[in-house]
């Protein structure tokens, strides 16, 4: 009767102790799994804070005489804050647009324009294209697409 009592109590901590460790298996693969993702969240982070950090120290902006001053922008072109492709975007156009154009500039060897988007918000509507947005530039107003 002792041996089977001692039995049934090794098997119940056998048993404690087989769970506690499938549990405790269960969390550590949790913990690696939240780890892993972690580290690619950070190492994406990273990458994006030097991409910004380069974009901070070494900007170079040649001013350039304006020969167009209208053109027309192409559907799906991006509105930057500043002339640099990681700058900040301010808006992403959804039609083709005829817009005036303020400056033109180079920077890292690509020709960018400050525009002046035809719309009656003041919100927005100023900002830098690249060059190879437009599909057609002149010195008048075609007045072909308005908005």
């Amino acid at each position: 009767m002792k041996f089977i009592i001692f039995l049934l109590f090794v098997l119940i901590i056998g048993a404690g102790i087989i769970f506690l460790m499938s549990y405790y298996e269960q969390k550590i693969s949790t913990l690696h799994r939240e780890l892993v993702i972690s580290k690619n969240q950070f190492s994406k982070l990273k990458l994006e804070y030097k991409k910004l950090d380069s974009f901070k120290n070494n900007c170079s902006i040649t001013f350039l005489n304006l020969d167009q001053n209208y053109g027309i922008v192409s559907k799906d072109s991006i509105l930057h804050l500043s002339p640099n492709e990681i700058s900040p975007i301010l808006q992403k156009l959804s039609i083709a647009m005829e817009v005036r154009i303020l400056e033109k500039v180079l920077s890292d060897d690509f020709t960018w324009y400050y525009i002046a988007l035809p719309l009656e918000s003041n919100i927005n509507s100023r900002g830098w294209v690249l060059e190879s947005c437009f599909s057609n530039l002149s010195s008048s107003s075609t007045d072909v697409i308005k908005c």
